[in-house]
């Protein structure tokens, strides 16, 4: 209690945000809020989240924030114009110019999905923060690829991709035009509902493919005997730092880039079959050290054990695992 009125007298006491009266927030009012930048209109986060906190009383941010989400999402329909609409369900809103029929069928799956995200991987997979996941259904390749360049370093260019979940300020969802959408939909918003976590990329990656198997209705994964051959020419003690570290998930080669999540949902569907207190260990993870301290805890195993199951026996995780570096 003295720890807390000394803290109380060293900083001068911020003013309360002053409810509004009645929320009626537009991006485009907010001086600096939207941005013309690599062809579409960009809102400002750091803008945005200062006048919200300025302006919004804490009772109001889940409303502001839906608010916000739909004037940004507006926004850039309004830019691309073409059949573009825009749908909201509980949980989400979507930007795309399919049928409202083909609409309403994907936000039944997203509604669906997280429902089942969260009674298979419990309080973890909760929402957290205020505001709707965003979709954005983008119905031209061209479109897509220069809305999702803006989110990547320019020295490093932007890889190909059926879907991709973006970090960047507001945490959405990018797709690209596409039949059949939903094993993506399903796989990247379960990297969206796990962003919190400091997840390991191979851990990350292995439970939104064993998602898109328990949500989409796939078949268990199973290897055939020459996908068996490819990992165990692959997969040597030079190779498998990068694994356990993410680089291979992005490297220049899609074979590697195939084994990579290959061995990820492997490895995780082991865990899931072995231990019943496989959230535990999801809780617990840490890019860090790949999760290896997490599985020593929580399985009494090393990562160097579970691959050894089924890499045979090798030294796959006895030299330090360098960290894979935050975006």
């Amino acid at each position: 209690m003295i720890r807390f009125f000394r803290a109380l007298l060293a900083s001068p006491r911020k003013p309360d945000p002053v409810p509004l009266k009645q929320l009626d927030i537009e991006l485009a009012r907010i001086d600096g809020a939207l941005v013309e930048e690599k062809h579409f209109p960009r809102p400002q986060w750091k803008v945005i989240h200062a006048w919200v906190k300025q302006h919004v009383a804490e009772a109001d941010l889940p409303i502001a924030w839906q608010e916000v989400s739909s004037g940004w999402v507006a926004a850039l329909k309004r830019h691309l114009n073409g059949d573009y609409a825009v749908y909201h369900s509980p949980n989400f809103v979507l930007l795309t110019s399919r049928s409202r029929d083909a609409a309403r069928s994907i936000l039944r799956i997203c509604e669906v999905a997280v429902q089942l995200l969260v009674n298979w991987l419990g309080p973890i997979a909760e929402k957290r923060g205020h505001g709707k996941h965003v979709i954005l259904d983008f119905d031209s390749i061209e479109n897509y690829y220069d809305y999702v360049s803006y989110f990547y370093r320019e020295d490093s260019g932007v890889r190909a991709s059926g879907g991709v979940f973006l970090r960047g300020g507001y945490h959405h969802i990018a797709m690209p035009p596409s039949k059949s959408m939903q094993d993506t939909l399903i796989h990247e918003l379960t990297h969206n509902r796990l962003a919190h976590l400091p997840l390991p990329p191979w851990l990350n990656e292995g439970i939104a493919i064993t998602m898109e198997r328990k949500i989409g209705g796939k078949k268990h994964g199973q290897i055939d005997r020459e996908q068996f051959r490819k990992h165990h020419d692959y997969w040597t003690k030079e190779t498998i730092p990068k694994f356990w570290s993410g680089e291979s998930f992005d490297d220049d080669d899609g074979e590697v880039v195939g084994l990579s999540y290959g061995l990820a949902d492997i490895f995780t569907d082991l865990l899931v079959q072995e231990f019943p207190n496989f959230m535990e260990f999801v809780a617990e993870a840490n890019h860090q050290d790949a999760g290896q301290s997490a599985a020593v805890k929580c399985f009494d195993i090393t990562l160097n054990d579970l691959a050894s199951t089924f890499l045979g026996p090798g030294e796959w995780a006895s030299s330090p695992i360098p960290p894979k570096p935050m975006e």
